[in-house]
């Protein structure tokens, strides 16, 4: 029999977040939309991400060890292309609803 110790923290562990916002090409549909979602939400490290069709973006927020190239990847992945990004401000009230 295996038993498990649960360790409660003092304080919530912190870890630096970013958010950034990519320009996305080839997303022609809600399914698109759905597909990217997915793909970005699975990333490890990713704590929110909003997809819009009307603007072809995506709006990420990660930890920061997190890399574009991990993104891109990502996005490559689910048949899509990242043309742009932009790194956004994070408020402290989103940095601690993510942690």
């Amino acid at each position: 029999m295996v038993r498990r110790q649960c360790v409660k923290l003092e304080a919530p562990v912190r870890f630096p977040m970013k958010r950034i916002r990519l320009n996305i090409d080839g997303m022609t549909c809600g399914h698109c939309v759905s597909t990217l979602q997915k793909a970005l939400s699975g990333l490890d490290g990713v704590a929110a991400c909003n997809v819009r069709l009307d603007e072809n973006i995506a709006d990420v927020e990660l930890h920061d060890s997190i890399g574009m190239s991990e993104i891109s990847g990502a996005v490559s992945n689910a048949g899509f292309r990242v043309i742009g990004f932009t790194s956004m401000p994070i408020s402290d009230g989103a940095r601690d609803e993510a942690s």
